[in-house]
């Protein structure tokens, strides 16, 4: 520990890159981690978003809910649409696993407590997502065969409405407007995923095809 204050004292800009080492979980001293999150203010916005993930998963292993790198990601992520977006989601995709529900949820009340404007468009996506989510289970039941997945994978689509245009969960870059049912079908697979196919709010652009 000694050797990074000594490095702290002497070395106040160190790069990013290099302080995420310092976020790994053999430092567990607050002060060392509180000095490699502040490096982090050094990351561009485009930056942060290639580590983001990596950065939420460090979030497991603080030892308290309120941590520096709580604090660094809830204020960059409000500051930013893009990062915001994409917080939101990593966040939100772990919080069935009950080790840390409460930690992300948490972090989830605070982000969303910070964008107002924003909840309403979460809303609309975390709402497509439910809809999807229900259509891929209810292809994958025991008694339901052959031609009959295609029948429900189709009515269960026919649910999903778009009064407005959506960001696709998956990227704020993409917004859509509709989806293209006879072009969506699902995965031979064991899992049987979905293959979809989305209008593209740029008439110009392509179908927004994901899965």
């Amino acid at each position: 520990v000694q050797e990074f204050y000594s490095i702290m004292d002497g070395f106040p800009t160190l790069p990013p890159l290099e302080a995420l080492e310092l976020l790994d979980a053999r430092y567990a001293d607050a002060r060392v981690r509180s000095y490699a999150v502040k490096q982090l203010e050094l990351f561009t916005d485009a930056q942060l978003a290639d580590y983001l993930l990596q950065l939420v998963q460090v979030l497991k292993y603080e030892p308290y809910h309120d941590s520096s790198l709580a604090r660094f990601l809830i204020r960059r992520a409000l500051r930013s649409s893009r990062i915001g977006h994409t917080f939101f989601w990593f966040l939100k995709s772990e919080m069935h696993v009950p080790d840390i529900a409460e930690r992300y949820g948490l972090l989830l009340e605070a982000y969303l407590r910070g964008v107002p404007n924003f909840r309403k468009e979460l809303q609309k996506q975390t709402s497509m997502l439910s809809i999807l989510e229900d259509t891929a289970r209810a292809i994958k039941e025991k008694d339901v065969q052959g031609a009959d997945r295609m029948d429900i994978m189709v009515r269960g689509l026919m649910k999903l409405k778009f009064p407005s245009p959506i960001q696709l969960p998956l990227s704020p870059m993409f917004e859509i407007r509709a989806l293209n049912i006879p072009k969506c079908r699902f995965m031979d697979s064991k899992k049987m995923p979905l293959w979809l196919s989305f209008t593209n709010v740029d008439a110009d652009g392509d179908d927004v095809k994901t899965i």
